[in-house]
């Protein structure tokens, strides 16, 4: 069986750790589930066929409710139209028994789940970047010294080859 990784996120309890990679994990499991329904539809699974439809329809309408018009604008209503749609579209695979929507609401999702890899790998690159211009603890030259005396310090001479003169 294909581990779910929106359920994954759900049992592990980081639902509200990463908003980006929630949302990637529901598209990544929107994708499994379509492509679960084709193959149920290709083998006349009708039970698998609407069990597959429905996560996908559902989380679909997850991603429809976490839409936020005040600060998406426009995306935010074009994803809202498409993510309606898509829901009709595979409502309509199930009914009429096609593949053909299940292939286009597959091939929709992939190409915003890319995107969703852009924002989560723009995401992780300004974190970086935020870390790396962090002021950094001041490093003491003399911190083995002052915490072991001359002990590691002569220790480290001899290993180098070093003759430690007492």
């Amino acid at each position: 069986m294909i581990r779910d990784p929106y359920q994954a996120y759900i049992d592990n309890g980081v639902v509200g750790s990463d908003p980006v990679q929630l949302v990637v994990a529901m598209y990544e499991t929107a994708i499994t589930r379509t492509q679960e329904a084709r193959i149920c539809l290709e083998s006349g699974d009708v039970l698998g066929r609407a069990r597959a439809i429905s996560k996908a329809v559902n989380i679909l309408t997850e991603l429809i409710s976490s839409l936020n018009p005040d600060v998406s604008g426009d995306i935010g209503q074009n994803l809202d139209r498409l993510y309606h749609y898509m829901q009709r579209r595979l409502q309509q695979a199930h009914t009429q028994k096609k593949s053909e929507p299940l292939v286009e609401v597959e091939a929709l999702l992939t190409q915003l789940l890319e995107a969703w890899y852009k924002v989560a790998e723009a995401a992780v690159q300004k974190e970086r970047k935020q870390i790396a211009g962090a002021p950094q603890p001041e490093s003491r030259t003399d911190e083995r010294a002052s915490a072991y005396g001359d002990y590691l310090l002569e220790s480290d001479d001899v290993f180098k080859g070093r003759a430690v003169s007492a």
